[in-house]
């Protein structure tokens, strides 16, 4: 339970809550990205020849990040969290110039 349910009440049909806006929170976002990235000359290309070679690397900690709590007042869930976004994912790549 992110938030205790017990303290809210459907409003009555026809009618707006007395609660303000936005005063339900989620569980904090953490991601860190990391990125290397390597220059080669090559001389037999030219004299801009170049190969990069990179590695990328998203959410490098593997973190898990959770979603939303559900919100909806009266649903028998509300206030639980049922998902959660991203893993860790690698990317490699290279690029010949000329």
């Amino acid at each position: 339970m992110w938030f205790d349910a017990a303290c809210f009440v459907q409003p009555a049909i026809d009618t707006f809550g007395d609660s303000s806006r936005d005063i339900l929170r989620g569980p904090k976002w953490r991601n860190v990205n990391l990125s290397l990235a390597k220059h080669f000359a090559l001389k037999k290309l030219g004299e801009g020849g170049q190969l990069e070679m990179r590695v990328d690397a998203y959410d490098i900690a593997n973190h898990p990040n959770f979603g939303m709590p559900n919100k909806s007042i009266g649903s028998g869930s509300e206030g639980i969290i049922t998902s959660a976004n991203t893993n860790r994912n690698l990317q490699v790549g290279a690029k010949l110039s000329f």
